[in-house]
């Protein structure tokens, strides 16, 4: 499942969305170093973010870890244990799922990029995406989310299949 996102982002916007985020967390080498990321995004917005390491358990079985809204303006990375051991040993793909996520709060958070809400008959809804109907890439919170995170189309469409 994808959502509409508030904003139409191309990918040079994204790539200057990158530069900024670089900047903000004064990161200055050439790989990203995603965990530590994770801390000084954690610090630089204490009241807005946290993330909790929890049992593979608790989680659906294609979901690696998940940003979920806590409340008034507050969101915690959820990340399933085993993804969260295997990215601290080095570990590519988990890293990326990490990544995913704290893009996701870049955007949501310091962008206000988050998902379309319309008025349906139960009150107000998301907009969203089912696999018959397609968001246009540069609407897609999944893509805009990835795009930032630097996956390729590949990584992206593994992704989609993954939540849609």
């Amino acid at each position: 499942m994808d959502y509409e996102s508030r904003l139409s982002l191309s990918r040079m916007q994204i790539r200057e969305i990158s530069k900024f985020v670089r900047r903000l967390l004064k990161i200055k080498t050439v790989k990203f170093p995603v965990l530590k990321a994770l801390e000084k995004l954690i610090d630089k917005f204490s009241n807005n973010l946290y993330y909790c390491v929890l049992s593979d358990d608790e989680f659906e079985t294609n979901v690696m870890a998940e940003i979920v809204p806590e409340g008034n303006d507050v969101y915690c990375i959820k990340i399933r244990e085993t993804v969260y051991e295997k990215a601290v040993n080095g570990d590519r793909a988990s890293l990326d799922y990490i990544c995913h996520e704290m893009c996701h709060f870049i955007l949501i958070h310091i962008f206000d990029a988050g998902p379309v809400l319309y008025k349906g008959e139960n009150g107000l809804v998301y907009a969203r995406s089912l696999k018959d109907n397609e968001l246009p890439r540069y609407k897609s919170m999944e893509w805009q989310a990835m795009a930032l995170c630097g996956g390729d189309n590949d990584s992206l469409r593994k992704m989609q299949e993954l939540y849609i």
